[in-house]
């Protein structure tokens, strides 16, 4: 084959490949597009869980801190309670009025710090449901605690 029939059969599958290599190039780059997608979807996934996950400590950390805080502010209260159960007996209405605003300023600090932990007790479960349990029990310890709690001794029994 000469002349003009092997021109047009040059260009032919000159056309033929050209048009393999358009098509194998857009097949790589949808390819290439796709894959990218992907990593741009589990990239964004990764960052939503770790927020959640970041989020959920710091509801750990404000969630102990507050209890930690109701502790605190429940032994103060008993402590001004004792406090008081010993002014009434004093014959100073002064003394009396004073320990009396120190223990309702107790109960008041008390009680905030009581409010507080539930919030930040309501925030930790909703984002670590597997914390709350132990976080109750450990909130409702604290709701308890109290300092000045008389112990008995228990004394070794004698064979």
């Amino acid at each position: 084959m000469t002349g003009p029939d092997a021109a047009i059969l040059a260009a032919i599958i000159s056309g033929g490949v050209a048009f393999l290599a358009i098509v194998g190039s857009v097949t790589i780059t949808g390819l290439n597009l796709r894959h990218q997608r992907k990593i741009e979807d589990e990239r964004r996934q990764h960052e939503r869980r770790m927020r959640l996950l970041d989020s959920g400590l710091k509801a750990a950390v404000d969630f102990l801190a507050a209890a930690d805080r109701t502790t605190d502010a429940r032994q103060a209260m008993d402590t001004a309670a004792i406090s008081l159960q010993g002014a009434k007996s004093s014959s100073d209405q002064q003394t009396y009025d004073r320990f009396r605003l120190a223990w309702e300023e107790a109960r008041d600090r008390s009680t905030a710090a009581t409010r507080d932990a539930w919030d930040a007790y309501a925030a930790l479960r909703l984002l670590v449901p597997a914390a709350a349990r132990r976080a109750r029990r450990y909130l409702d310890f604290c709701i308890k605690a109290d300092a000045h709690e008389q112990q008995e001794e228990e004394t070794p029994r004698q064979p």
